[in-house]
């Protein structure tokens, strides 16, 4: 079985992968020359955030792609295609077989790979966990939902709260 996982830092990039819009539905997640053809392939997201008071990195299952078309743009191999979103993005720290995978995809530093091989892959992989993108019809509330359950710090919420911690669009 086909499990090509992307790895999207925020720390690094300092951004949240988009939930809704036209940008949700490309994909610059390739820098390499030496990319495999994708088209006909589903390629999965896994976001990590190392935020202040935690010790390690929280990762979570959060998206994937039906790849239908590829091309460069800006130095970016971009991806489209019919995007699906996790219903609520899945911590996977403690969903059994991650380690083993981050430990296979040296912590997600060796880019795009097929990661099939892996007992995970059958959890990633399993269409229970995503509906396609465009039925998110709050994408807010589906972020803040999200921020509420994992994430403390507020360097990292991307949602604005009203002074009592409320959504603050309501």
């Amino acid at each position: 079985m086909e499990c090509f996982i992307q790895y999207h830092s925020l720390n690094k990039m300092e951004y949240w992968p988009v939930v809704s819009g036209e940008s949700s539905n490309n994909w610059g997640c390739i820098r390499s020359k030496k990319c495999m053809n994708l088209i006909g392939k589903r390629v999965f997201l896994i976001a990590g955030v190392k935020q202040i008071q935690n010790k390690m990195t929280d990762y979570f299952l959060w998206c994937y792609v039906d790849v239908a078309e590829m091309f460069e743009d800006n130095g970016w191999i971009v991806l489209r295609g019919p995007n699906f979103i996790c219903k609520q993005p899945i911590r996977l720290n403690d969903v059994v077989g991650f380690d083993e995978l981050k430990k296979g995809a040296a912590n997600f530093s060796t880019g795009l790979q097929d990661r099939g091989m892996f007992a995970i892959s059958k959890f990633i992989t399993d269409e229970s966990h995503y509906v396609p993108i465009a039925s998110i019809k709050d994408p807010l509330k589906w972020q803040f939902d999200f921020e509420e359950k994992f994430i403390a710090d507020e360097d990292w919420r991307d949602t604005k709260r009203d002074k009592n911690g409320k959504p603050a669009w309501i």
